[in-house]
């Protein structure tokens, strides 16, 4: 009885998902017992339900960790999967970031976070040679932010998550998850934060305009470098990681804010 499982896993799903992490000859089973979130779905579901709908072309099951489905339904990693309408999972419990690593799979089938490496939503079908002029057209951007930001970031590329966002952050396929980092952060298992790839969106104005500013023309050094540290700043406070400087991040909202009103 499903209703009645339900109201069962309320109170006690996150505990039994500790089974997962820590009981090696049940975990398969208890995995298959577990509920989630989604980004299409009312309520919980299961596994077996997500592979059920999942798109004939799809390879993965995606998911992204977090706090809560509200927040993360408002993540900028999440923009191409509810244009294309691509069920994503919720790991909002702290445990879903330790018993990934135990089981990559569900029936063969790969589990892939939104947030980690390359995701790339376009079939096959679709013209490579556009993708390809791109990004070419942003290569010079792209090769200035890099040197700019240095150590800052990992590396800087064109985006195939982002629509309506300019920038976010993902960490690279070989690294840790962005959530776990910031909870490992949080309870002082890590001393600091590590360098993440930036995103960019070619679609989106912001990185338009940056992308026909001459960035060796001195008069528009100021303002590149203002938009530049702005922009990863905002990436970075949508992952809830710290400001090096938010005394100078409050300073050029409030200049932007004034050039706006005069």
């Amino acid at each position: 009885n499903k209703e009645n499982y339900i109201k069962f896993w309320d109170s006690f799903g996150a505990v039994l998902k500790e089974g997962i992490h820590e009981d090696f000859a049940n975990k398969d089973s208890i995995l298959k017992l577990s509920m989630f979130h989604s980004s299409t779905q009312e309520g919980w579901t299961t596994l077996e339900e997500y592979v059920a709908r999942m798109k004939k072309e799809q390879k993965n099951i995606f998911y992204i960790s977090g706090e809560n489905k509200t927040s993360l339904m408002k993540s900028p990693q999440m923009e191409s999967f509810i244009k294309n309408n691509i069920e994503v999972l919720f790991f909002t419990d702290p445990v879903d970031e330790f018993w990934l690593p135990n089981i990559d799979n569900y029936n063969d089938i790969k589990f892939k976070s939104i947030t980690k490496g390359i995701v790339d939503l376009k079939s096959e079908k679709e013209d490579k040679s556009n993708k390809d002029d791109v990004k070419e057209d942003f290569q010079k951007l792209i090769a200035y932010l890099k040197s700019f930001y240095g150590k800052k970031v990992k590396d800087v590329r064109i985006s195939n998550r982002l629509t309506s966002s300019p920038v976010c952050f993902v960490a690279d396929e070989s690294s840790m998850d962005i959530h776990l980092e910031n909870i490992l952060k949080k309870h002082k298992h890590l001393n600091e934060i590590s360098a993440k790839v930036l995103e960019i969106n070619p679609s989106h104005s912001l990185i338009k305009f940056l992308n026909k500013i001459n960035t060796e023309d001195k008069k528009n050094i100021s303002a590149i470098k203002n938009i530049s540290n702005l922009l990863l700043d905002q990436a970075k406070l949508l992952e809830g990681i710290p400001l090096d400087d938010s005394k100078d991040f409050c300073d050029k909202i409030n200049d932007l804010i004034l050039q706006s009103i005069k």
